[in-house]
């Protein structure tokens, strides 16, 4: 919907923080391209605490996002006084998974039930290279590694790159799996990714207990 009502425009992807920085500080003129959405984890972060205030007990909730990406959490921690924005703070991936591996390994007794995944192989793979340009319509081209990234923002005017309607560029090498907080190997982390979208490949229904609303995105 939003590409259709901006047609004929470069549409910048603004999912990456860092980029959304690399623009404000280097290529202002550019600023008006970025795609004018909330992110993904706002989105759902909203959507999640106004299905919570239908509860019938009161209850005190925060919400907290567990990110690999050190811009992210830095960019969560000035929004967090918002009226409107419901993440309480972040815990960063490596700090996380250090944890829980730890509770895991002290506990020998067999897990008693199983989490299921429910997100769709798209959703999966929207944080790594062409996770989201992939799926759209128009010409599109995704990018990532910041170097990569000035490159061709420094070139963007030249005549090759005229026909292109819809940049997703990442900061980070292989997209979000090389954020500096990711207590995985990248590369290794991009494999185990596509394993799961294609055991996700089916899946496509939203979360039954989640309803987003068309002022989310906005």
């Amino acid at each position: 919907m939003y590409l259709k009502q901006h047609q004929g425009q470069k549409n910048i992807s603004s999912y990456c923080p860092a980029v959304i920085r690399l623009f404000q500080t280097r290529y202002p003129e550019l600023i008006p391209t970025l795609v004018h959405l909330k992110s993904p984890v706002e989105i759902t972060a909203q959507a999640i605490w106004r299905d919570l205030q239908k509860e019938k007990a009161p209850i005190q909730v925060r919400i907290f996002y567990v990110t690999p990406c050190a811009v992210k959490l830095v960019a969560i921690q000035n929004q967090t006084k918002s009226e409107n924005f419901h993440i309480s703070g972040t815990i960063n991936m490596n700090t996380f998974y250090n944890l829980i591996n730890g509770i895991l390994k002290r506990n020998e007794a067999n897990p008693t039930h199983s989490c299921e995944d429910g997100l769709s192989a798209k959703s999966v793979g929207r944080s790594l290279r062409g996770g989201e340009g992939n799926h759209l319509p128009s010409t599109s081209l995704s990018i990532d590694g910041m170097q990569h990234c000035i490159e061709f923002l420094d070139n963007m005017d030249k005549e090759n790159f005229r026909e292109i309607d819809f940049l997703e560029m990442k900061a980070c090498d292989q997209g979000c799996a090389g954020g500096i907080l990711n207590p995985q190997n990248r590369f290794l982390g991009v494999e185990s990714m596509k394993k799961r979208i294609i055991a996700n490949e089916h899946q496509n229904k939203p979360f039954h207990d989640v309803i987003f609303q068309k002022s989310d995105f906005e």
